[in-house]
């Protein structure tokens, strides 16, 4: 006997040392007196279960701590934990609400074991007054359901009770997010049977909730700073273009679309692909300017600029030049093709219409177009490019305006 008694007091205090050597409280063991060994024994058992669980339970605290950790997002997240709570309570259901800016409680993440009849869906929402949950806030503590029939029958104006018994659920476990003082949402364990969680259950969460609740809302956060970044990103993007752009015609101003001339040069210098300019001027712009007036003639810039732009492929430039003249970059073309192009445009902004004091005009244009294959025996640089469409643009303007001139000796066309 004596030597049964010292065998016991010495495992208990080698159970109190090692198993009180966690951070979790509810982890701490008490082992209490016996009189025989069998029941010291069966009491040992207890207490080695007892540790394994508090081991998982913080483990499951590590992996989802672990993955908000990693940059994971809100809803990979809650898959972790949808997954992973699996082994510590049964349920088919697990649905996240959190409190929106309209004080809503609304359903923004929920998972199912099944596809069939399912009625309380993402973006689902309730007033949080309307509910009967919000006083878990006050205390932190979940909330147990095992019957959901009965509880409508006492709750008749419960709606999601009354969607979610439709949707065949029988039992929730209610487990409020708490981060701080701030209330968060929360997360719901539904099962399609009675009697499924218990006050064993409620435990284990309520020592989780709080490191949740602070998981949920980091990654929350996380969500939102990466909308955030990716709205200001728009945004710069969107003010970088801005940058770009001629307010009035909405088309390139002139310091762009030289960049883009430049990196035409360039390209053509890598690849030895040909490329074009074309030079465009209103014809007679300032009678059109004296005659019906300077918002008038705002209104036949942007819509001429329109009508080019149209009139382009989708990797060609256009830039507004100055006053009236216009700047297009035409990518790995050659002069001919170039020409079509021009006189495609030019056509079809002779047909525009305008009116203004209940007369309608229209409006020409002459074009001067300059190719790269001028510049077979020197390097072609921008000046030489714009002084040949320029010159192309001023012989056009001579022999009669709206028509298109290429800047090639031997190719002077004339529209038809």
């Amino acid at each position: 006997m004596r030597m049964e008694i010292t065998r016991k007091q010495y495992l208990t205090e080698l159970m109190r040392e090692h198993l009180n050597d966690v951070s979790d409280p509810n982890c701490q063991i008490d082992l209490l007196d016996t009189d025989t060994f069998d029941e010291f024994e069966i009491q040992i058992c207890q207490v080695l279960k007892q540790f394994a669980l508090c081991k998982r339970h913080n483990a499951l605290v590590r992996d989802i701590s672990n993955s908000v950790n990693k940059g994971m997002g809100f809803d990979e997240v809650l898959h972790n934990i949808y997954e992973s709570f699996k082994e510590v309570i049964h349920y088919e259901r697990m649905s996240c609400l959190l409190i929106n800016e309209k004080r809503e409680l609304e359903i923004a993440w929920f998972r199912t074991e099944y596809t069939d009849n399912v009625q309380l869906n993402r973006g689902f929402s309730l007033k949080l007054e309307d509910t009967s949950i919000e006083e878990m806030f006050s205390n932190s503590e979940p909330r147990i359901i095992n019957d959901l029939r009965a509880y409508y029958a006492k709750n008749p104006d419960s709606i999601s009770t009354r969607l979610a018994i439709k949707e065949g659920i029988a039992s929730n476990f209610s487990w409020p997010l708490v981060a701080g003082d701030n209330p968060v949402g929360f997360l719901i364990f539904s099962s399609r049977k009675v009697n499924q969680f218990s006050r064993e259950n409620m435990h284990i969460f309520r020592d989780l909730a709080s490191h949740v609740a602070y998981v949920v809302e980091k990654s929350r956060l996380y969500n939102q700073i990466e909308r955030l970044n990716t709205e200001l990103t728009a945004a710069l993007t969107s003010v970088k273009e801005q940058a770009c752009i001629d307010s009035l015609t909405q088309i390139y101003h002139r310091g762009t679309i030289l960049e883009f001339l430049e990196h035409a040069i360039a390209q053509s210098h890598r690849t030895f692909k040909p490329f074009c300019i074309i030079m465009l001027d209103i014809d007679y712009f300032k009678v059109v300017n004296d005659t019906y007036g300077h918002l008038v003639g705002d209104d036949v810039l942007l819509t001429v600029a329109k009508t080019i732009k149209k009139g382009l492929r989708k990797y060609d430039s256009v830039g507004r030049y100055g006053g009236e003249e216009f700047l297009i970059v035409l990518n790995e073309t050659d002069y001919v093709a170039a020409f079509v192009i021009a006189e495609r445009i030019r056509r079809s902004i002779m047909r525009l219409e305008f009116s203004a004091n209940d007369q309608v005009f229209n409006v020409t244009v002459s074009l001067g177009i300059a190719t790269s294959e001028s510049c077979i025996d020197v390097r072609c640089d921008q000046d030489k490019l714009l002084l040949k469409a320029d010159n192309a643009l001023y012989r056009a303007k001579n022999q009669g305006r709206n028509r298109v001139i290429v800047d090639q000796p031997t190719s002077f066309l004339k529209p038809n």
